[in-house]
């Protein structure tokens, strides 16, 4: 059972810092605060068996917890918002055919003042990552998903949180809970990245996964490029071999939401959007 204590916000959260960077080192995810609150836990308890209880563990836990609830709702806003705004084509395999993706990298800095030295508050930056891959969702749509789902938990742990102070909740629940929910969200992503791959290699055409923001092209990525001057095609190759024999092109494209578009420009207008296609392997 917790029992509520005063506790300083000193020194010890150093051992937080060098916990964290230590479990990032073995494996990224566990530099999130959700599995070092329970390793450091672990030890404690390990420490008070053992009779050598060390003043470096002298943690506030439910105010760690609450911690962690707030920087994960933080977090979720900001995937929700901002998770998809940044991400580069990928590649994979559904059995033997190709299919394109999205990865997504977001890195936010927030500043936290919570560790003090002889009456001094030092301010310690937590980075708060997003980085997703998706192969079943536009990158906005899945970062969405993911951020209602980071949320939630963040929402769970604040609410736990409270729980532990107003009806003296196990403290050594609470702790397992928390990086037992958080691998709850990889299998949630897990199982959404099960589903139909939005950018599959169509049966004709060559598909869009990359082009540039400055050009005036009416070209998307996920599109599909299926003929150049009424020449059908299937391999990017066919698409280089007729654009290096021709001044201007006319195009037939499948957008990703169904609709057909025909289009004519020059072979210069095509180079300067730098099109990236999924390769065929």
């Amino acid at each position: 059972m917790y029992q509520k204590q005063d506790v300083t916000m000193d020194g010890s959260f150093l051992l937080v810092v060098g916990v964290s960077f230590i479990l990032g080192k073995i494996k990224p995810k566990w530099m999130c605060l959700a599995y070092v609150m329970a390793v450091i836990y672990g030890i404690d308890c390990l420490l008070i068996y053992l009779g050598i209880k060390s003043k470096f563990f002298n943690l506030g836990y439910p105010q760690m917890i609450y911690l962690v609830g707030i920087l994960h709702l933080l977090e979720g806003l900001l995937t929700f918002s901002f998770g998809g705004k940044h991400s580069m084509p990928i590649m994979t395999y559904r059995g033997e055919k190709a299919a394109g993706g999205y990865q997504c990298y977001q890195r936010w800095l927030i500043p936290l003042l919570f560790f003090k030295m002889n009456g001094i508050y030092i301010p310690i930056i937590v980075s708060i990552v997003y980085a997703n891959d998706s192969f079943t969702y536009t990158p906005e749509e899945k970062a969405k998903r993911m951020g209602i789902l980071i949320g939630g938990y963040g929402i769970v742990m604040l609410v736990i949180a409270r729980l532990i102070v107003g009806i003296h909740m196990p403290l050594v629940f609470v702790i397992l809970c928390m990086p037992l929910l958080h691998e709850g969200l990889f299998l949630m992503d897990a199982y959404i990245e099960k589903g139909k791959a939005k950018y599959p290699y169509p049966l004709q055409g060559i598909r869009v996964m990359e082009v540039s923001d400055k050009t005036d092209l009416e070209i998307d990525r996920g599109d599909v490029i299926k003929t150049i001057n009424e020449i059908p095609l299937v391999t990017e190759e066919e698409f280089m071999k007729v654009l290096k024999e021709s001044i201007k092109c006319t195009l037939e494209i499948e957008k990703l939401s169904g609709e057909q578009k025909r289009m004519t420009c020059t072979v210069q207008e095509i180079k300067a959007a730098k099109i990236i296609f999924l390769p065929m392997y």
